[in-house]
């Protein structure tokens, strides 16, 4: 958000729990910033049965749901994972034509 001010960024996590004062912070950095973020509180039991392992929880699943939902409503997204850190400025990736 440091490097990307010029840009009109909508942030969408989708999670299987959150918790009050985490939903508070999340206010704060959009209103501080800004931006806008979306949470999406998933029920994962659903996704407990599908495969997984130590390195991969079921949560890496969520991506999936995200893309075929977000997919339908929005014209373009750029998936950053919860570890990735972005130290410049995202503007050349929104002037790729990718259709």
């Amino acid at each position: 958000l440091l490097n990307n001010k010029d840009l009109n960024t909508h942030f969408h996590l989708f999670t299987d729990y959150i918790d009050a004062d985490y939903q508070q912070r999340i206010a704060k950095l959009a209103e501080q910033f800004s931006t806008n973020i979306s949470i999406y509180v998933m029920d994962a039991n659903g996704l407990k049965v599908l495969p997984s392992g130590h390195a991969w929880s079921h949560a890496m699943y969520f991506r999936f749901i995200a893309f075929e939902y977000l997919g339908e409503k929005i014209d373009s997204l750029l998936y950053i994972d919860a570890d990735v850190m972005c130290k410049g400025s995202l503007f050349e990736l929104t002037q790729i034509d990718l259709g």
